[in-house]
């Protein structure tokens, strides 16, 4: 059974199964009561059919089992959630996870995943997605901090595919791709497939694209930015000349007139790399133009 909040915020209501990491080291054997390392406890949780929760004292954990390239059973490489679980990291004591400079972070196949109060960072992939992969699925990411990982593909900090994801008091911050959508890449097919993506109270800052969409790549769904406070999107370096307002990407069109309480006004000054959005939906062809 799950909870919903407001806000698209996910929880595991009571009966879900608890494993509990009691070591910051990367193993790969059974998860003991007083012997578990996250690797282990995503491996348990993934062979636990239904609901899990995966509980992460504050810590520094560094994947370090390197395999071949897309192994997708959690043995080596990334972490691989295959069955539905909460990744619940301490709330007072930073938890950081490091990725082994061969394979993203964490992948997410086809099941309903909530991760909080962590770091996820140091991801280095071959394909799309430098931080987090995620398809088939629904993800909820809360007060966590997506930053410093690349990708040979799209998506260097995020890869979110279909059917939705939603950041709630996140940052991703200075990701970079060779490819495009430095921080995130939202993706999906408009009609069939669609991919949402919803931001609250989240920062997307400091990414970098080789080819286009800086900060965000978004296609094929409909991406929502929602605050009670603010949501930013700042200062990315993307396709030439808009090298510090690329922002959102796909063909060049004026901000439409349907498009919902963009703050400030949608042309940009040379000068200015932030724009705070307070409710706003934005289409799949969006970029904030320079003036002057």
């Amino acid at each position: 059974m799950i909870l919903v909040f407001g806000f698209g915020f996910w929880a595991f209501a009571s009966g879900a199964t608890t494993f509990t990491v009691t070591k910051e080291s990367d193993d790969d054997g059974q998860c003991e009561v007083d012997d578990c390392a996250l690797r282990e406890a995503i491996l348990s949780a993934n062979a636990t059919p239904g609901n899990d929760i995966v509980v992460v004292p504050g810590g520094t954990y560094q994947l370090s089992l390197i395999g071949t390239v897309e192994e997708n059973q959690s043995m080596t490489g990334d972490l691989d959630l295959l069955d539905d679980v909460e990744i619940r990291g301490d709330q007072e004591l930073p938890v950081v996870i490091v990725g082994d400079g061969t394979d993203r972070v964490i992948q997410i196949f086809g099941c309903t995943v909530i991760i909080s109060n962590l770091t996820i960072t140091g991801g280095m992939a071959s394909s799309w997605g430098g931080g987090i992969r995620a398809t088939n699925s629904r993800v909820t990411i809360i007060n966590s901090t997506i930053s410093g990982n690349m990708n040979s593909a799209s998506g260097g900090g995020i890869l979110a595919g279909p059917p939705e994801m939603t950041l709630i008091n996140c940052t991703v911050s200075q990701n970079t791709t060779q490819d495009h959508g430095g921080g995130i890449f939202r993706f999906g097919i408009a009609g069939i497939d669609p991919a949402n993506l919803t931001l609250i109270n989240t920062t997307v800052s400091g990414n970098l694209a080789v080819y286009v969409g800086g900060g965000i790549f978004n296609a094929g769904g409909v991406t929502w930015l929602y605050s009670t406070q603010r949501s930013r999107i700042t200062h990315h370096i993307g396709e030439p000349p808009f090298l510090t307002t690329t922002l959102l990407e796909a063909p060049f069109i004026p901000i439409p007139s349907s498009w919902r309480h963009a703050v400030p006004s949608p042309a940009l000054p040379r000068d200015q790399t932030e724009v705070t959005f307070r409710s706003a939906e934005i289409p799949a062809t969006f970029r904030i133009p320079r003036t002057g």
